[in-house]
């Protein structure tokens, strides 16, 4: 009896101990649905977070195909806020037009955005927005062939970051 009380305790110690850590990826939509083609450079922790950092403070680097919005961000400071995004298309000699925006969270109103004049292989896009203390954003990229069309499978690198002008 005291084999087989002793064999069950370990089995719940051992169970309770097992602990696997949960992430969350910057995750791409396209009409509105999850989509689960993004490949990931960087691991982003699951949760709201907080920007807060003073300077231009790096966030992160991934590979998406189409659109991606990223998870909420709570803004530490309020007044104008810039996102500093370098991009390049992976498909080969082909130029890309990349769109991006800053989000309201709670009403998906679009606050700041911008999209390159010209397609590129390569390049760099600054938008700005003015934001209030810890209001919840999200970012928004979305690229297009040479063209200006939308297509979904259109592959692009994106690295991007922030600052807070008046911080």
């Amino acid at each position: 009896m005291k084999k087989r009380l002793f064999a069950v305790i370990l089995t719940l110690c051992m169970c309770l101990v097992n602990v696997t850590t949960a992430f969350a990826t910057e995750g791409s939509l396209e009409n509105s649905e999850e989509s689960t083609s993004v490949t990931n450079e960087v691991i982003t922790y699951s949760g709201e977070e907080i920007w807060n950092g003073s300077g231009t403070v790096h966030v992160g680097s991934f590979t998406m195909e189409g659109n991606n919005l990223t998870p909420v961000k709570i803004t530490g400071y309020s007044g104008p806020l810039a996102i500093i995004t370098n991009f390049r298309s992976t498909r080969s000699n082909t130029p890309v037009y990349l769109r991006v925006e800053i989000r309201d969270w709670a009403t998906q109103r679009v606050l700041g955005y911008k999209m390159t004049s010209t397609a590129m292989q390569s390049g760099n896009l600054t938008v700005q927005a003015n934001v209030d203390w810890h209001q919840k954003i999200q970012i928004f990229f979305k690229v297009f062939d040479r063209n200006g069309n939308y297509i979904s499978t259109m592959p692009c690198w994106i690295d991007y970051s922030y600052n807070f002008y008046m911080a």
